[in-house]
């Protein structure tokens, strides 16, 4: 007794310092207050020092219109005020946990929502749109109300229920929901279900398709939508509701309907076409003694394409070494992988074959592959990815290595920067700074292992928008001879531009003439980066892209990334084509807004694929990406890049009879010879194009017979160029590479 009048001794003293004399004006909320606690209102009717103590208060089915002066219990952490006449909810005490306050007529709430709020229950009111919502919100109810849309939702929220509103689509839902209740709305699609959700509850939309439903979920209620066809059902579902829907087949059978199915299996061939491609799982890893099975000391083998025989049906080994990949209906289809460069042979030596009818959800578990190295297989990849260059700002660059062999390395990365921009540092301490070059260890980089550097520099703003920046790296491994040198280095330039871009695509070629397809060696490199342009931290972050039908799906190779994350990797079932449907989740990747931190709020991904080889003249090879910030609540859609399949604007004939053209080295490093010989004396264009078909170098000879000259390029970055040599009568083509 005596320590809770001494506290409440305390609170008058801090009372009356502070001068506070919070009224409430209301007189219906006034007597609720006092028969709920008789000394909180004093007989001025405003608030007293026990009510600065209050815990609890339920003022429900009173008659009131305003609740102000509810902040002046600043102890308060559970407020009920449902069945009311209240039209605005004023700010509410920081202590707050809980508030109920549905059936009123609420169009508003005026504050910011208390930081610990748990529970938020708005249920039959007016509110056409919800305050910004704290990450400690566990519970939202806010069904019947007029809702066009959701602010981003709270990363520990567990039960979403927002019924009979007019919401068109949902913000990306947080890792931990097991409950979502969003009937009688507009939606047209759901976005990714988290792996703990349980309870699905969404008739009555207009859903056409279901995303992949997790295997958690034991009640799905979808009825009264125009849906024809199912995802994959969770094994242990035990509630099914698809009343009111198109769908007539099952893709699959749960354990509740081993004995009884409402419908039959789906078959390929029906209406609806929604029998679930066969599917074939199994593992990647390396197997050290070569004896095809997976002993204990054998590690993943993370990145390897495992393709079918027919269509275009690859899988990918993810980080644990797991692959799955599907296969067409009625056929027989043999899988296999390709080892990277090196001394590898593959358990089983001979494919793997299996056969499917044409019944729903066939599975086949299983299906290995051991791939040996022979001999200790030392192999270094090196990447670059330049952040924007704009005058007067700072940029980064990321320099990532890989460990793409199964031994550990040693060894070094060395960049170079132009020397128009100054390093100001890195994120990894460099072991050397000399000049414009800059030097970092590696030290018993593990198998398969991907570091990313990230080094800041300034770009001064004498450097003008449309100069060009040029950069190198080189990595060298120690003490081993590596296996594959093409990706140890680097040398590519960027373009000053005079304003930032973010949220955007760039493909390294917009052009690939026919002839370069020949020895199926092309590749195109596409680089997705993101900026967070919100007001506050995106908690989480997703990147989507679906790789062109006219790309080869084997071909994908992942290069590097700016913050960690994982990459799945699935077929597109629906069409004949069945391209790659690429999905990086970045959880926890808390990355900073634009205005906090510029530098700090971007990132990237990147990665390259081979156009198919069959493709003709006049193809184009299209790509754009989805990026979706747990802060928004639309995703954003990229730029379209294209790479046209054709001639530049300039033509490439075939070599004519009248010129022989030879090039040496090819590749080269820092000069080319070119030698060629004419049948008639006439005049001759050299002509060196990039990619782009861009005029790199020019000249002019008249030349009689035979002709040497050579070419001094050391200036020009890596890569792949075409040499054409034209005349009156004659016109020849090569292509050349500078390492």
């Amino acid at each position: 007794m005596k320590k809770q009048l001494l506290s409440l001794i305390l609170m008058a003293a801090l009372f009356m310092k502070n001068g506070y004399t919070q009224c409430i004006p209301d007189e219906n909320f006034k007597q609720a207050i006092i028969s709920e606690c008789s000394n909180c209102i004093g007989v001025d009717g405003c608030l007293t020092a026990e009510a600065m103590t209050l815990t609890d208060l339920d003022v429900d089915g009173n008659n009131i219109i305003d609740i102000s002066g509810i902040e002046g219990f600043t102890s308060l952490q559970n407020f009920s005020c449902d069945n009311n006449a209240i039209v605005v909810i004023p700010q509410l005490p920081n202590s707050l946990e809980s508030l109920y306050c549905s059936d009123n007529e609420i169009t508003s709430f005026t504050g910011v929502l208390p930081p610990n709020l748990q529970q938020l229950k708005c249920e039959n009111n007016l509110l056409s749109s919800l305050p910004s919502l704290p990450n400690s919100l566990q519970s939202l109810f806010c069904s019947d109300n007029v809702l066009t849309a959701l602010p981003p939702l709270s990363n520990n929220l567990d039960n979403l229920t927002c019924n009979d509103n007019h919401l068109s689509s949902l913000p990306p839902l947080p890792s931990h929901l097991t409950s979502i209740h969003t009937n009688l709305n507009n939606l047209s699609q759901l976005p990714e279900l988290p792996l703990s959700l349980k309870k699905l509850y969404c008739e009555q939309n207009q859903l056409l398709t279901l995303p992949a439903l997790p295997p958690s979920l034991t009640t799905l209620e979808v009825s009264g939508n125009p849906l024809a066809c199912l995802p994959e059902l969770p094994y242990n579902i035990q509630v099914l509701g698809v009343d009111a829907t198109n769908i007539t087949c099952l893709p699959n059978l749960p354990d509740i309907f081993q004995q009884f199915t409402p419908f039959p299996l789906c078959v390929n061939g029906q209406p609806n076409n929604c029998a679930q491609y066969p599917v074939v799982n199994g593992i990647v890893f390396v197997d050290y003694n070569g004896d095809g099975i997976k002993d204990a000391d054998d590690i993943p083998f993370p990145g390897i394409a495992v393709k079918a025989n027919a269509e275009n049906w690859a899988g990918y080994a993810d980080q644990s070494g797991a692959y799955s990949v599907n296969a067409g209906f009625g056929g027989t289809y043999s899988y296999s992988v390709t080892p990277p460069p090196g001394n590898y042979t593959v358990k089983p030596t001979s494919p793997y074959s299996f056969t499917f009818n044409d019944t729903s959800g066939q599975v086949i578990n299983g299906a290995d592959f051991g791939i040996h190295p022979s001999v200790d297989i030392f192999d270094l990849g090196i990447s670059i990815t330049p952040g924007q260059a704009v005058p007067g700002i700072k940029s980064n660059y990321f320099i990532t290595y890989t460990n793409k062999g199964p031994t550990p390395i040693n060894g070094s990365v060395q960049f170079q920067f132009d020397d128009k921009i100054a390093f100001i540092s890195a994120d990894v301490p460099p072991f050397l700074i000399n000049g414009t070059v800059i030097t970092w260890t590696i030290s018993e980089l593990q198998p398969f292992t991907t570091q990313t550097i990230t080094a800041k520099f300034d770009i001064p703003s004498t450097v003008l928008a449309g100069e060009i920046l040029t950069y190198s790296a080189l990595g060298t491994v120690s003490g081993a001879t590596d296996i594959y040198l093409n990706d140890n280095s680097i040398s590519d330039s960027i373009l000053v531009t005079a304003t930032a871009s973010s949220n955007y695509k760039i493909a390294n070629r917009t052009n690939i003439a026919p002839p370069e397809l020949e020895d199926g060696d092309e590749e195109i490199e596409y680089t997705i980066y993101f900026q967070n342009n919100g007001t506050v931290n995106s908690q989480n972050l997703d990147v989507y892209d679906t790789l062109s039908a006219n790309l080869n799906t084997a071909s994908f190779v992942m290069l590097a990334s700016s913050h960690e994350g994982v990459l799945s990797i699935t077929n597109v079932e629906e069409y004949s084509a069945h391209p790659l449907v690429l999905h990086w989740d970045f959880d926890d990747i808390k990355l900073t807004y634009n205005t906090n931190d510029p530098l700090g709020s971007r990132g990237f991904v990147k990665f390259k694929a081979k156009p198919l080889t069959t493709l003709t003249a006049g193809a184009k090879i299209l790509n754009k990406s989805i990026i979706q910030f747990s802060n928004a609540v639309a995703p954003i859609i990229t730029n379209t890049v294209t790479t046209n399949f054709n001639f530049p604007v300039f033509i490439f004939e075939p070599q004519s009879g009248a010129i022989e053209l030879e090039t040496s080295p090819n590749p080269f490093s820092n000069s080319i010879k070119v030698k060629y010989l004419l049948s008639l004396p006439e005049e001759i264009t050299i002509t060196l194009f990039n990619t782009f078909g861009t005029v790199i170098w020019q000249n002019i000879h008249y030349a009689d017979g035979e002709q040497i000259i050579t070419i001094n390029l050391d200036e020009i970055p890596a890569g792949t160029y075409l040499l054409r040599l034209t005349g009156m009568h004659t016109a020849a083509t090569a292509k050349i590479l500078k390492m």
